[in-house]
């Protein structure tokens, strides 16, 4: 008999042994793991055994899953609250909001899917990996000895006489968490936090009702994380935002004093909501009109909030089971126990119930404004951005416009819908009028999707002006020094992988010296101790500098999910991409450019840094670098930025 052995740096070689016998011919091991010194001394210990051995190459086979099933699971998403009905009527029906026309299944962690905000996605795309693996080779049994349960759990659900083979765990069986439990009472608290902090806030910044008249004279809203905000101009009493800050000049030259703030208070650079409601009193005191979202939600609306909560958790509970036998994957693949936790997070968790409440405050706040204000916001289809549309659908205002402010991976798949939906009226009243995307390249990704070309339009790189300078001029490639620089994501799994992987492929070397770049939101060191590791402070160095001072004398850049590829590429620094285990690929480049590289195993990673390293020549085309860089971003002057989007407004004035 064929077995498959599914393992990770956490498993133990003697747990196996144990349970091999006569039966067994061929051994086909499955590393989770790209822990390659691990991975040979497992094979090496195995060899003593006198089994066929066969080692597959997960990660590579992963990598190309997750990207061959996108179509598919966009469909797959699109199709299943249409297709499963309830007395009648498909899910979308049977979650409609009480209060107004549309479904509370456009809120769900399902129809978002978020790659960033659950992995589930990625789970998926390792259960189908190991699946064509025990298929492929002929396994009767799949043997797990891995640190992830669910993944355990999955492969258990789908072994069925059908498929032909049995599922056992080598460690001591754990039951899943009680996920709708965790939900219920996350949903509460946070109903209970979202009532302390309403209060607060209207306490702190006061006088709402004596600042609607700003409100109803301005002609812009600009919708913003906060705060985003340059400490150094707040020095000197000037308010500049950090995300918006060419589109917020070219308004301030034309339209001083008609365009107000709307700020979402988050928890950023050591700034909790009390300490950004005080700001946002200093700003409103410095004559920057800004609202705190906190400020246009009522008691009666926490209330009406928790009743429809109440009602659509209620209405949750009576299907679930259900939901629980339905919710299958194409080729009969049991996916439950994966996307279980989205689903309770949904329709029993805080995402419900945040949603609603957002709904409710971007209605009474839309009440207040002319119908002709043209309203921007980040665009990225979460669920407060769907709010903030139906309401603005509701109120009869036309002008709203989503920023595409940041890199489009193909992976991200919040980003994208499949085409089927844009023919769905109540999917139609989820999105913006318009898209404003940084330039070309982004702007066919959703055309591709299904956006009507119409309605996505260029607007400029709002936050990528700096890239404009690093493409003017060819750097050579003598004056770079022999350095990688290795930028880690705001993903702590992901950074994590990636540190421990960049650490096995470039110790006990002296070629080059290698620059760790955390994100600002994670401390490398803090990462590095909780992970036990100390790297050679000969070889590798933590810097806090901008990596735009650092690319340009660099040889190599190692980055997997980030931004930075295209800063990377505007300074012609070559870029590695490691191909985790961990998480799905979400390089801007993957599938859109050939000019990164992949490495799948430290060891590759190393002898591909290497030959780039001793190259006496760039191996990248300077021309084609600019050609990418000016493709994807579109280099505008700020009164452009304000051009684009008046021209917009008068497109909506013809409409009506």
């Amino acid at each position: 008999m064929n077995i498959l052995y599914v393992f990770d740096e956490t498993s133990e070689i003697e747990r196996l042994e144990a349970s091999l016998d006569r039966t067994t011919k061929k051994l086909v091991l499955c590393p989770i793991t790209t822990d390659q010194d691990f991975i040979s001394a497992v094979v090496d210990r195995l060899g003593k055994e006198k089994l066929e051995v066969e080692v597959v190459n997960f990660t590579e086979l992963f990598n190309k899953t997750s990207f061959s099933i996108r179509e598919e699971y966009l469909r797959f998403i699109s199709e299943f609250p249409n297709k499963m009905t309830v007395s009648g009527r498909n899910l979308k029906e049977y979650f409609r909001i009480s209060s107004g026309n549309f479904s509370a299944w456009w809120f769900s962690l399902l129809a978002e899917k978020n790659t960033l905000k659950t992995g589930s996605y990625s789970q998926l795309s390792r259960t189908l990996s190991i699946l064509d693996i025990q298929e492929k080779h002929s396994c009767g049994i799949i043997l797990c000895d891995i640190a992830d349960n669910k993944l355990y759990r999955t492969l258990r659900d789908n072994a069925t006489k059908n498929r032909g083979f049995h599922c056992r765990s080598l460690r001591k069986n754990v039951s899943g968490s009680p996920e709708l439990l965790q939900a219920l009472v996350g949903s509460s608290a946070f109903l209970a936090r979202q009532f302390i902090k309403m209060l607060a806030i209207k306490w702190r910044m006061h006088g709402l009702h004596s600042r609607k008249e700003i409100l109803k004279k301005s002609k812009f809203l600009l919708v913003t994380y906060f705060p985003l905000i340059d400490r150094k101009q707040l020095k000197d009493k000037k308010f500049i935002n950090r995300y918006y800050q060419p589109i917020q000049r070219a308004l301030e030259k034309k339209y001083p004093g008609e365009f107000i703030w709307l700020a979402m208070t988050v928890n950023l650079e050591g700034f909790d909501w009390n300490s950004s409601a005080k700001l946002g009193k200093s700003i409103n005191e410095g004559g920057y009109p800004l609202y705190l979202c906190e400020e246009w939600v009522t008691i009666h609306d926490m209330c009406f909030a928790f009743l429809e909560y109440a009602r659509i958790l209620l209405r949750y509970l009576r299907i679930s089971s259900s939901i629980s036998r339905s919710f299958v994957y194409p080729g009969d693949v049991n996916i439950w126990t994966i996307f279980e936790k989205d689903w309770h997070e949904s329709f029993a968790g805080t995402t419900m119930i945040n949603s609603i409440v957002n709904y409710h405050m971007f209605r009474r706040l839309f009440g207040e404004m002319e119908k002709q204000t043209t309203v921007t916001y980040f665009f990225e289809n979460q669920p407060w951005e769907k709010a903030l549309n139906i309401a603005a659908s509701e109120r009869k205002i036309k002008n709203v416009i989503g920023i595409q402010h940041t890199t489009v991976p193909l992976l991200l798949l919040n980003y994208f819908n499949h085409a089927s939906e844009f023919k769905d009226q109540d999917f139609l009243q989820t999105i913006p009028a318009h898209v404003g995307c940084v330039g070309r390249i982004p702007r066919e990704l959703f055309i591709s999707s299904g956006w009507d070309r119409e309605k996505v339009f260029v607007l400029g790189a709002i936050r990528f002006q700096q890239l404009k300078k690093h493409i003017e001029k060819e750097i050579p490639w003598e004056t770079r020094d022999n350095i990688v620089i290795v930028a880690l994501s705001i993903e702590l799994m992901e950074s994590m992988e990636l540190l421990s992987y960049v650490i096995h492929a470039f110790s006990n070397q002296t070629k080059f010296k290698v620059l760790i770049k955390g994100h600002p939101a994670l401390s490398v060191g803090t990462i590095l101790h909780s992970m036990c590791m100390h790297p050679d402070p000969d070889i590798f160095t933590i810097v806090d500098t901008p990596l735009h001072e650092h690319l340009p004398k660099c040889k190599v850049m190692i980055v997997t999910g980030s931004s930075s590829s295209l800063e990377s590429i505007a300074c012609q620094c070559p870029i590695i991409i490691p191909r985790l285990v961990s998480t799905i690929d979400m390089n801007p480049l993957s599938g859109i450019s050939d000019i990164p590289v992949f490495a799948d195993s430290p060891q590759e990673l190393r002898r591909i840094t290497e030959e780039i390293i001793e190259r006496s020549d760039s191996p990248l085309n300077y021309e084609k670098c600019r050609d990418f860089i000016i493709r994807y971003c579109d280099f505008i002057p700020d009164d452009e930025f304000r051009k684009r989007i008046e021209d917009l407004n008068k497109e909506n004035i013809h409409e009506k």
